[in-house]
């Protein structure tokens, strides 16, 4: 019945955990460029959240080109899931 199919979902999600990432959890994350980030261009970048990778569309924050392979750090999202992000500088 409908009912018994709604309660299994309902626990499997229970049990489960959700895997909903809200737009907040990004900001701060360190990541990896996967796709260059040209300047004033989109490139893409992957992170782990909660146990879960996650790939976003990526800009630089401050228009400069980021290479493959950079690791960046998520300053903020914007629309569609684009991620504002600033090459990681190292510890001084």
């Amino acid at each position: 019945s409908l009912l018994v199919a709604f309660i299994y979902s309902r626990l499997l999600v229970e049990m489960h955990g959700s895997t909903e990432i809200r737009q907040a959890d990004m900001v701060g994350v360190e990541a990896l460029v996967t796709t260059s980030i040209p300047a004033q261009g989109l490139g893409e970048v992957r992170f782990e959240i909660s146990k879960e990778w996650i790939a976003r569309p990526a800009r630089s924050a401050d228009n400069t080109p980021i290479a493959r392979g950079s690791t960046v750090i998520v300053e903020q999202t914007a629309g569609a899931g684009v991620v504002i992000v600033r090459l990681r500088q190292p510890p001084v």
